[in-house]
């Protein structure tokens, strides 16, 4: 007599014959599955794949406030995602490296703007007096030319936190928290 696939005590790794240890790498958001499912599965301490071959049937079956419908959308995603025929979203901390490298990109651009190789040699530890005094001279022409760039700033307290912000290094929080604007505001001036 054959068993009932609702009727195995298997875990879905064997069921489906795919060893675990090849799916740590893809996240639970990465998944073909609707939000609702990840943030089920991410509530049960799922992460990744691999966690989720390691169930049963009927584990997945009991996942609390999932209906037939949502556990038969994890069910039949198993296969597809083993077979490789369907496409993986980026995961969240794919996304989020991505955003990282982007922003770290846009800051090196600008960096590069500014003489960014002439404050590296700043940062250097160099004895030579000259360097010191080369990179103060640098350091005091870029606060000076911020200065005048500033100036095109027609509103005086749009000026301010501008020169708040990029001469005396304050962080966008506390000059936004002074002038009561966000934080993206001080970001466009």
């Amino acid at each position: 007599m054959r068993q009932d696939d609702s009727d195995r005590d298997d875990p879905l790794f064997m069921e489906f014959h795919a060893n675990p240890e090849e799916y740590h790498d893809i996240e639970i958001a990465q998944l073909p599955v609707s939000n609702r499912v990840i943030n089920h599965l991410k509530g049960m301490g799922i992460h990744t794949f691999a966690d989720l071959l390691l169930l049963k049937r009927d584990e997945v079956r009991r996942i609390p406030q999932l209906g037939e419908k949502s556990i038969g959308e994890i069910l039949s995603m198993i296969p597809r995602v083993i077979n490789g025929s369907v496409e993986l979203s980026p995961g969240d901390a794919i996304r989020k490296q991505n955003e990282r490298t982007e922003r770290e990109l846009l800051n090196k651009q600008k960096r590069a703007a500014c003489g960014e190789s002439i404050l590296q040699a700043c940062s250097m530890q160099q004895s030579s007096e000259v360097t010191i005094i080369a990179c103060v001279a640098f350091r005091d022409f870029v606060k000076e030319w911020i200065k005048q760039q500033a100036d095109r700033i027609k509103n005086e307290r749009d000026r301010e936190i501008a020169l708040r912000v990029l001469i005396e290094e304050q962080s966008l929080a506390v000059v936004g928290y002074d002038y009561n604007v966000t934080r993206e505001r001080n970001y466009i001036l």
